[in-house]
């Protein structure tokens, strides 16, 4: 189960939405398993119930903090539990927000959850344990929503070039080329990827495609057969082999092969509710 709730003004420059999880045992097999799409956000979490850990495809199982902060992924992951429940408030950011609000070296954070303690040097032992005891969803999302308001001020102020770059890939679906991003702003593309690497933390095309694979895996209809070649095709897949290659990347699977009735989360969050591309103004 899962709730998203929309920031106050004053975030609206670093935040999409904030959200709220349970996920309990018994609605799954012998653990809770959910598989995640990279979503083209960073995300802060805070865990009030309960423990997770995280692999993406192919990688090994790393140490998740009770409260961490991650960057963008670029790769897909699941996140798997032994206890009975879990429940946590998270925070989806926008995709420069984290270095705007607290000018993380973003690149650190790429596939990379790091303790949120550790990265803005805070004690947040209290913190967690109000989250435990506060028993009404939105207090506790008040109270996340005060920690970061308490940073606005000290906000930095980053390359406008960069958030007009992602608005025109959001507008495209990310069909547009990056070599078109950076002639529209008429700027030479190697400084648009710089610029764009230092705010977001991976380079213009890798979001770019990040973003096209979230449009097109919103199409998919889970009551029927897919035409993935149509679907590629819609989204400016030169051929079915170059999308067949984006999709086992992003899946682990072929589109044969990967069975979304597996995964709740992903129905209701990716397909369903499209929560990472209806909730991604930049400007």
């Amino acid at each position: 189960m899962h709730t998203a709730y929309p920031p106050p003004e004053a975030l609206l420059p670093f935040v999409s939405f904030f959200y709220e999880i349970k996920w309990e045992r018994k609605d799954y097999g012998e653990k809770i398993e959910e598989f995640i799409l990279p979503s083209g956000m960073g995300f802060m979490v805070f865990q009030y119930s309960g423990s997770i850990y995280g692999r993406s495809i192919g990688g090994k199982k790393p140490f998740v903090p009770k409260c961490y902060t991650t960057g963008q992924q670029i790769n897909a992951y699941t996140l798997t539990s032994d206890d009975e429940i879990v429940a946590l408030i998270g925070v989806a950011f926008k995709p420069a927000g984290l270095r705007k609000l607290f000018g993380f070296d973003m690149h650190t954070l790429v596939d990379t959850p790091l303790s949120t303690e550790s990265l803005l040097n805070v004690n947040l032992t209290k913190f967690s344990h109000q989250l435990e005891r506060t028993t009404d969803p939105q207090e506790r999302i008040s109270m996340v929503e005060q920690l970061l308001l308490d940073r606005v001020d000290r906000a930095n102020k980053t390359s406008p070039m960069v958030d007009l770059g992602l608005e025109m890939m959001y507008e495209s679906y990310g069909c547009i080329q990056v070599r078109e991003v950076s002639d529209k702003l008429n700027v030479s593309m190697r400084y648009f990827q710089k610029k764009f690497k230092e705010v977001v933390g991976i380079p213009p095309s890798t979001f770019n495609r990040i973003v096209r694979f979230n449009n097109l895996f919103s199409e998919i209809d889970m009551n029927a057969q897919n035409d993935y070649a149509s679907l590629g095709t819609l989204y400016n897949y030169y051929d079915f082999s170059h999308f067949y290659k984006d999709f086992k990347k992003y899946c682990g699977h072929t589109p044969r092969e990967f069975h979304i009735e597996r995964f709740k989360f992903i129905q209701e969050v990716f397909v369903k509710d499209s929560l990472f591309i209806k909730n991604v103004q930049t400007l």
